[in-house]
Formats: structure tokens, sequence, C-alpha cells
């Protein structure tokens, strides 16, 4: 089917970095809507939490470095997790990480 294969989404705002150390930290959210979020884990594991609570080095889920969070599904509206998105590094870095981070209508 012609055009079966296209990106059904479209990028909010630029492309943003947060660093990630000891201390929890939320995403700074667009100022335009969004439903949809990629996130892109480099140099050090992380480990989040979507409840509001924050995590710590030992709790929480852990993603790899080099792993994606991939919140993409396009019958889902991601907006109430990513508001409630918490991020710390995880036990095993050896320095801060960075997050990569793109929203999408």
């Amino acid at each position: 089917m012609a055009g079966s294969d296209v990106f059904p989404y479209s990028q909010v705002d630029e492309l943003f970095q947060v660093v990630v150390g000891n201390t929890p930290v939320a995403l700074t959210l667009p100022t335009n809507t969004f439903r949809h979020v990629m996130i892109q884990v480099s140099d050090q594991p992380v480990r989040w939490r979507a409840d509001g609570v924050n995590p710590n080095g030992a709790m929480g889920i852990k993603q790899p470095v080099d792993s994606t969070i991939d919140w993409m599904n396009p019958h889902i509206d991601y907006r109430g997790l990513v508001t409630k998105l918490r991020f710390v590094r995880d036990t095993t870095a050896t320095g801060n990480a960075t997050l990569e981070v793109a929203f999408f209508t």
C-alpha cells in the first residue's frame, strides 16, 4: 500500500539533552502540545520511574547505555506518564548520563 511506511509523527520543538547525575531529574516539557517521546540513553546507564516517585541508583527501571525509551505507539497519549517521568544515574555508572530527548505530536 502506497504511503503505509510514512512516519506519522511531527517532531515538536528541538531535540534536547538532559544530564543525569545522582539527583533525580524530570524532563523539561515542550511548550507545544505533544503525545509521544523518544529518549536515547548515552554515556552511562540510568534508572527511571514514571509514577512521580524519584528513583534511586538501585531502584527504578534500569535503562542501559545506547538504549532507547520509545513511547511512540500512535494509539497511546503518553503525556501523563511523561509529566511524572524521573531519571537518576544507575549505581554502576562511573559518571553522568546524557539523555537525548525528542517529543512528537
